[in-house]
Formats: structure tokens, sequence, C-alpha cells
């Protein structure tokens, strides 16, 4: 069931922000140092270092990295940099 916050066709920015502390949440992190399935480990394996639970996705050609996370957008972003990854939050 759609919680009641999140309508259809509606734009979800501050979401985040909005969130109680260890709700998963769903972010999209662009990654542009991402060139192969290894760079795709990587990432993966820093992610889960810091959040076990996590469920990472990384799309190699598009150089993005999809998170569904307790963590917030801007401490993944961080974590993924600090694995050599320079990381930007998607919109």
């Amino acid at each position: 069931m759609t919680p009641p916050w999140r309508l259809p066709g509606k734009v979800h920015a501050l979401e985040l922000r909005l969130t109680p502390t260890g709700v998963q949440n769903m972010i999209t992190l662009s990654v542009e140092k991402v060139k192969c399935g290894g760079c795709a480990a990587n990432v993966k394996q820093a992610v889960l270092a810091k959040d076990p639970q996590a469920q990472v996705q990384v799309d190699v050609a598009n150089k993005q990295v999809e998170i569904d996370s307790r963590l917030d957008g801007h401490t993944l972003a961080t974590i993924v940099s600090q694995a050599g990854y320079p990381a930007t939050l998607q919109a």
C-alpha cells in the first residue's frame, strides 16, 4: 500500500528530511567514476559496510547508484565518495 505522503505524480524531494530516522529510503546517486563491474562491487561493498541491510543497485552504463537504506542521502554520498567514487545526490 502506498503511504499517504507518497502521492502519485508528486515530487518528493524533501522526503528524506521528513522521514523518521531508521526508515528505509530510496536514494539515487550520480557516480561518474563507475566504469566497470569492479567499480560497482567496490561501491556496493562500501555502502554495505555502513548499512548491512541496504539494497544497492549500480547502473554502470548510466553511472548511477540506487540505494535503499536507512542512511540519509548526504551520508550515502559521503560513503561512496570516500570509497574513491565521487558521488552527488540526484534530485
